[in-house]
């Protein structure tokens, strides 16, 4: 066989399986996106126009993650809260509720169990960035 030939074959067969493996990372994802507004719209998030979610797949835990927030202003208080979810199974990993952008109840629990207690909105976001992936909007 012409090892030009046999070396155009190998590089071929090698550069399709980033493709395959891409085109199901891809397939998952959609499907975590699809699965994070079900939860969304049955949660009853959808009925209040100020709710918004983000959602992430992570292939480490095999985990789709949604990050359901609404904000709400009554007067001069804004109130806000954040909690995130595994969209498929509904378990509660994190929760951030305060008003004025200041948090009365914020923690994160890990996907091992580890409880962390945060004391800030921009602590809240880089855990749930670090342990979920999820970027806050």
């Amino acid at each position: 066989m012409n090892l030009r030939f046999a070396n155009a074959i190998l590089f071929l067969l090698l550069s399709m399986a980033p493709l395959s493996a891409q085109s199901a990372s891809l397939k998952v994802q959609g499907l975590c996106a699809s699965q994070a507004r079900a939860a969304f719209e049955s949660k009853g998030w959808a009925a209040n126009a100020t709710a918004s979610f983000v959602d992430h797949y992570d292939d480490a835990s095999n985990k789709c993650f949604a990050a359901f927030k609404s904000v709400a202003v009554k007067g001069k208080i804004t109130w806000t809260s954040i909690f995130v979810t595994d969209a498929n199974d509904g378990t509660v990993y994190a929760n951030n509720m305060g008003r004025d952008s200041k948090p009365f109840v914020c923690n994160v629990r890990t996907v091992s169990g580890k409880l962390i207690i945060c004391h800030s909105n921009d602590e809240f976001y880089k855990l749930i960035h670090s342990q979920f992936g999820l970027i806050q909007n």
